[in-house]
């Protein structure tokens, strides 16, 4: 077997928020043939051992997996939820290393697999040794616990703690005991006096008042150090919480200063059907926005707003509806007004969708899908000097350019390559056509004529005659083919609009011919004072390359927010 050094990506524990460690690893592999070749949108076979004590140690465990790599040639699998072959992935016993992965790949989805590469597994599943570790006991050893006063408690101390053994003065553990009762409007306390609450419902004051009375500062503010303070309502149609500001201000304030908080500032819920409402909604009578997010030019955070949507069978992470759906704006150069992006091996980054049709999309996915009734993408330039409607760049920096300006003329398609057409074969099968091309901008038309008495004018098409230039720097190139006998033709007072044929020697033949003429396309006046010179060109330099900018990319991570029940 030919070992070929593997690219490993990543391997991740997956974690999650219950108790158990899920007996799972995450592995992720770019794959390369023999010939350092990605091996692409092909599904391989790929087995996994877990070797025990050495890289050719004996193995605990063996499972196989049938995988497809996606464009980048990266493949990714689940260890320990593959086809066993030999022992569980459950049944290792990880304290009991070291352990070595080893990893065999066939490229071509069988098991004659001519890959190999094997590595130590150094801390991954340290958190499956640590599911079977919580229940250990002994002695405790940390020195900073021992050298502080905590370290000196004994049994004996909370003994006596717990039966009020501690000289309190009285040694009465009971005396400290008292109980509040209410009779009517009377309070009274064991042991102590009784007090007569006002009438009207627990005292006069309005929360107004309550609230005047508290006084500046922390007079007016509640301390929740023993729980939510909670609001109940079951009214209809009603808010259970009002707040509202006529003057310069906001109406609801909430800020967490904790920086290792997990939970939201403000957290809304429904456990409604409908979809006409909203967990949180936010309204707009005026100029200001309905809902908005804003991320500090210090902060780190990558979103003002943030959408997740944790299904896997539809829905939006976010969902705009209104006279523009949703809006993007950026100002920077290596940002995007709008961003797709789209991590499936076969998802498409953007789709656009007009003219209410639906939606449809590559089946091994693409950047961007457009869908509209009769126009599918409009692109358009607006700058007066050199400017491109649509570019198109591969990996290896080839560009193609349709519709462009480059300060010579308008191109209509623009690059390295050839122009093709597809026609099917005798046997019905695709196969390709190229169409000539010419260092000069050129247009030709074919017809048919015949001799009288040896000659014949030839009136050239009026459309193809405004459109092209022939003068004494700009010849019409006409090509006779005879279909007959006879002397032989030339062709004499060629101009912009035809030609004559006359045959050779005086002859008097009425021989039948077809003709090709060919002559450099007229100059062309384009609105905006632009001219296309087209009469003059040869050899024109090309197309300017536009430079690319890589992208900051995002964390593509989905996260599943932290919501507080």
């Amino acid at each position: 077997m030919k070992n070929i050094s593997l690219f490993i990506i990543a391997l991740l524990t997956t974690f999650s928020l219950s108790a158990q460690a899920p007996q799972m690893m995450t592995y992720q592999s770019v794959i390369r043939d023999a010939s350092d070749a990605l091996v692409a949108n092909t599904t391989i076979g790929i087995q996994i051992s877990i070797l025990q004590g050495s890289p050719t140690g004996l193995a605990s465990y063996i499972e196989t997996h049938s995988p497809m790599t996606n464009v980048n040639g990266l493949a990714t699998l689940e260890i320990g939820n593959g086809t066993p072959v030999t022992g569980s992935f459950s049944g290792i016993d990880w304290s009991n290393g070291p352990y070595y992965l080893k990893t065999e790949i066939d490229p071509t989805g069988g098991t004659a697999y001519t890959i190999s590469g094997t590595n130590q597994l150094l801390s991954v599943p340290y958190a499956l040794y640590a599911e079977t570790s919580g229940s250990g006991s002994g002695s405790e050893t940390d020195p900073v616990f021992t050298s502080s006063p905590a370290g000196g408690i004994t049994a004996g101390d909370i003994t006596n703690w717990n039966n009020d053994l501690v000289d309190d003065a009285d040694a009465d553990p009971n005396n400290e005991l008292q109980t509040l009762s209410i009779n009517g409007q009377d309070l009274t306390i064991s042991s102590g006096n009784t007090v007569t609450l006002p009438s009207g419902g627990g005292g006069a004051n309005t929360l107004d008042q309550a609230y005047d009375e508290g006084g500046a500062g922390a007079g007016r503010i509640i301390t929740a150090d023993a729980g939510a303070v909670e609001v109940n309502s079951s009214v209809n149609s009603q808010a259970a919480i009002s707040a509202s500001h006529t003057g310069n201000g906001v109406s609801i304030f909430g800020n967490n200063t904790s920086s290792a908080t997990q939970f939201s500032t403000i957290q809304g819920s429904t456990a409604s059907s409908s979809n006409l409402v909203s967990g949180v909604i936010g309204s707009s009578t005026g100029n200001a926005w309905g809902v908005s997010g804003q991320v500090s030019n210090t902060a780190t955070a990558e979103a003002a707003v943030y959408g997740n949507n944790l299904r896997t069978n539809g829905g939006y992470g976010v969902k705009g509806l209104g006279y523009n759906g949703v809006w993007g704006l950026s100002q920077q150069q290596t940002g995007a007004g709008t961003w797709g992006e789209n991590l499936n091996a076969n998802g498409t980054g953007l789709i656009g969708i007009g003219n209410a049709q639906l939606p449809q999309v590559l089946t091994a996915g693409s950047g961007g899908a457009f869908l509209g009734n009769t126009t599918g993408a409009f692109a358009k330039f607006n700058t007066v000097g050199v400017g491109q409607g649509i570019t198109i760049q591969d990996d290896f920096g080839a560009q193609w350019v349709v519709g462009a300006w480059d300060g010579i003329g308008y191109r209509k398609i623009s690059g390295t390559g050839t122009v093709n057409t597809i026609v099917p074969d005798l046997n019905e099968n695709p196969v390709m056509m190229t169409a000539p091309e010419a260092p000069e901008v050129l247009f030709q038309d074919f017809g048919e004529g015949q001799l009288t008495n040896g000659e014949c004018i030839i009136t050239i098409d009026p459309i193809l005659a405004k459109n092209i230039r022939v003068d004494e720097s700009h010849p019409l190139r006409v090509f006779i083919t005879l279909e007959g006998d006879c002397n032989g033709v030339f062709v004499t007072e060629k101009s912009q609009n035809g030609f004559k044929v006359k045959e050779l020697a005086g002859g008097t033949s009425n021989t039948n011919f077809t003709y090709q003429v060919v002559a450099n396309r007229a100059d062309e006046q384009l609105p905006g004072l632009k001219e296309s010179k087209y009469s003059e060109e040869r050899w024109s330099p090309a197309t300017p390359l536009f430079d690319v900018n890589n992208m900051q990319q995002g964390n593509t991570e989905q996260k599943e927010l932290s919501i507080k029940r």
